[in-house]
């Protein structure tokens, strides 16, 4: 999934890279319908992707058949996203800085990292979905790409994490519920990182 997301992050680099600083409003305005479409149309191929992951990894497993719940990134969500990190970036940076490089230069970062966590977000709330909706899915273990930020490696490290102290014992844990956050949180923008199932 994660090559949707560098490819998205191209394109987007691609278009950031006309940028006119001298009209960031007026330049943003036809640029944002391009960066829109990378972030939706990732979203999309990396929920597609997910769909197939899914049964192909619970066949793998013995799980049992597995019916994934696709989920996509809605255009309100990817709209603020690329308004925070687009031009709000660049008038903060240049209020601070008072560079035009500077300020295109954060940009970019954040826009091309915003693109493709929203592309991956459509993969990853597929999965997070098909967790909580497949009963013989009692958990998830985070895996880490390579290159992976300290805290997303850390995560990692973590292991399983189940779903309910319910989910839990059922695999003959003590019913302790490892670990706090939910299955989606802690993507970062330009995180590579996916989830995987853990069965019963």
């Amino acid at each position: 999934m994660d090559l949707v997301g560098q490819a998205v992050a191209q394109q987007a680099a691609a278009v950031l890279a006309t940028a006119n600083p001298a009209d960031i409003d007026a330049w943003w305005i036809a640029a944002a319908p391009q960066l829109r479409r990378f972030a939706l149309d990732g979203s999309a191929a990396t929920a597609r992707l997910a769909r197939i992951y899914l049964a192909e990894h619970a066949e793998e497993a013995d799980a049992g058949q597995i019916e994934p719940v696709e989920i996509r990134v809605d255009d309100a969500r990817v709209d603020q996203a690329l308004a925070t990190t687009g031009p709000v970036a660049f008038k903060t940076n240049m209020a601070r800085t008072g560079s035009d490089e500077a300020a295109l230069r954060v940009m970019s970062t954040k826009v091309t990292g915003a693109v493709r966590r929203l592309a991956l977000a459509g993969g990853r709330e597929t999965t997070i979905a098909t967790i909580y909706d497949a009963p013989q899915i009692v958990g998830y273990q985070r895996i880490a790409r390579a290159g992976a930020c300290d805290f997303c490696t850390m995560l990692a490290n973590r292991g399983a994490v189940f779903l309910t102290a319910e989910r839990a014992s059922e695999v003959g844990r003590t019913g302790r519920i490892r670990g706090t956050r939910q299955v989606g949180e802690s993507y970062h923008d330009s995180c590579g990182c996916v989830v995987e199932p853990v069965y019963e």
